[in-house]
């Protein structure tokens, strides 16, 4: 079957007769007109332009078929050429994960049933897919059995990877990170305790990293810088210090034991680092050592380069600094209530300013700039707003008018900031100054953008729902359950376009739901439990922000 309607072309035959003499005979010699070969026109690849294409889609390919002389078509000859390499050849093409960021090319031979039988091969436009991507979480599969899963936002690629345990499955995934086309976990068993897993997203390549004193590394703090992964680890003996993997057991090891020495008996001084910041070649972190407390330390990647940057306290105190998050280069973090920048070398870590934004809590990135939240003018802690370049100059209060409630969320579009209290949603641009958007809502948590747009949870009194923004005002997308008032979304995160969290519906439990940002395009992904029962996905590990397991 064609998915275009082919279209046909009537040539008339002309018959010639010829005349002879001299024998006598009459010879008549008849001549057909030649019989031209079929034509495939218009080839192209079929698919929803208006989203991103990511492998696993099905592409059909579409032309048409003529023939001059109506014969009817035969089997016409399909391939599907991937940056020149056959990979299918039927009408129908499934994009295979090796695909992604490849030419891939719709290409058919017209056959006819009679006559001149094969044309020419007709090729499409190429298109190019992107990798869908996958994200690892837990959920129960069964009254007393919570296991590791992952999904790629579809309801076929959302499925059980590995049951880790030996004994019941009681897992929980409490910190991972996504590494080329793997993720690690700290994936925390009832039979190994919290150790360090690895998945590609299928069952195969879901693994414990194993081997010797790994077993209960309790590995948190994940970092990617230099074509590994840095975190905190923890040894046999209980020392946390500094730790590296490429996520195979012969690339795991200790990096550095940056706290040497003992408290008292066996019990061993801890390095601690943490507040892994990467700023080009260099990544900033914090460290403790019994002589100076926790300092500010730098790392190239290399054992040598790695080392205290200054001690800001100047004794064993420790300067304790927290809140630490890159930009431009730098690493930024507070101390003493004021913000600090580091280029990674002591006499490149300083304040900021003398004055300016004090006990920085959330920040987010608008045109260039840093949106901060910090104290406001009236000393209360998280209500107020600084805009910065980064430079002391180019730093600048702003007023939130939220009349000193705390901001809890914080994120930007192209276009607009947007921020909220437990209580109302503003909107802020450099044109429009702040603004209040309107409605009267309450418990506006979550924000998250996907596709240039703000989503959020949020409730009118009346029940919780997926909310965005039109025209400075809050607008539904869907309730889930429009007859309880308690049914919070949560741990929302985005993945291949579409925005995923949890929700109750009031028929299948606490399950996964996904969403294109419409009303029509919010649905329930999965019933993974199946029935009423809920299966309580725990997707915390992938948020920044406070969850609920």
């Amino acid at each position: 079957m064609k998915l275009l309607k082919p279209a046909f072309y009537v040539a008339s035959a002309l018959a010639i007769t010829a005349c002879g003499g001299g024998s006598g005979d009459s010879d008549t010699t008849s001549k057909e007109a030649n019989n031209d070969a079929p034509q495939a026109s218009n080839v192209s690849i079929r698919y929803n332009t208006e989203k991103t294409l990511y492998t696993g889609s099905t592409l059909q390919g579409m032309y048409s078929y003529s023939d001059n002389e109506e014969d009817a078509e035969g089997a016409s000859q399909f391939r599907w050429l991937v940056d020149g390499e056959v990979k299918g050849t039927e009408q129908d093409y499934t994009i295979a994960k090796a695909d992604a960021d490849k030419a891939i090319v719709f290409e058919v031979v017209p056959v006819a049933a009679t006559g001149s039988q094969t044309g020419t091969a007709v090729q499409s436009t190429e298109v190019t897919a992107t990798l869908r991507q996958f994200v690892p979480f837990t959920a129960y599969i069964s009254e007393n059995e919570r296991t590791t899963l992952i999904t790629d936002g579809t309801e076929a690629g959302t499925f059980s990877v590995k049951d880790f345990n030996t004994a019941i499955a009681k897992e929980h995934i409490y910190y991972s990170i996504q590494f080329g086309d793997k993720w690690l976990m700290n994936l925390d068993t009832s039979f190994y305790g919290k150790t360090l897993a690895v998945t590609d997203g299928t069952i195969e390549g879901s693994q414990l990293v194993d081997g010797e004193n790994l077993s209960q590394l309790n590995p948190y703090n994940f970092v990617v810088f230099k074509d590994r992964v840095f975190f905190t680890g923890t040894d046999s003996e209980g020392d946390s210090e500094l730790w590296v993997t490429d996520g195979t057991a012969e690339g795991t090891q200790l990096f550095l034991n940056i706290s040497l020495g003992y408290l008292s008996g066996t019990t061993p001084n801890k390095g601690l680092p943490g507040n892994f910041t990467p700023i080009g070649d260099k990544m900033v972190f914090t460290a403790y050592t019994t002589r100076t407390g926790t300092e500010p330390w730098v790392t190239d990647g290399t054992v040598e380069g790695t080392h205290i940057i200054r001690d800001l306290s100047g004794d064993f105190y420790g300067s304790n600094t927290s809140y630490y998050f890159s930009f431009n280069g730098k690493a930024y973090f507070t101390y003493n209530s004021f913000l600090y920048t580091s280029d990674g070398t002591s006499e490149g870590t300083h304040a900021l300013m003398n004055s300016g934004p004090t006990n920085v809590s959330a920040h987010t990135l608008f045109k260039d700039k840093l949106v901060l939240v910090a104290t406001d003018d009236g000393y209360n802690a998280g209500a107020g707003l600084w805009v910065s370049d980064g430079t002391a100059e180019g730093t600048t209060y702003l007023d939130s008018k939220t009349g000193g409630d705390r901001i809890y969320y914080i994120v930007a579009t192209d276009d607009h900031v947007y921020y909220s209290t437990t209580s109302a949603l503003y909107s802020y641009n450099e044109t429009e100054g702040v603004k209040l958007i309107n409605g009267t809502h309450y418990s506006i948590t979550e924000l998250m953008v996907l596709n240039n747009q703000v989503f959020f949870n949020a409730t009118d009194g009346e029940g919780y729902g997926l909310h965005t923004v039109e025209n400075n005002e809050i607008k539904l997308v869907k309730k889930p359950n429009n007859d309880s008032v308690n049914a919070q979304l949560v741990n929302i995160f985005t993945l291949n376009d579409e925005i995923f969290f949890n929700a109750d519906d009031g028929i299948h439990g606490n399950e996964l739901w996904h969403s294109d940002g419409t009303e029509t395009g919010t649905a329930l992904l999965k019933d993974i439990l199946g029935g009423s029962e809920p299966s309580h996905p725990s997707t915390c590990h992938l948020l920044s922000t406070i969850c609920r397991r």
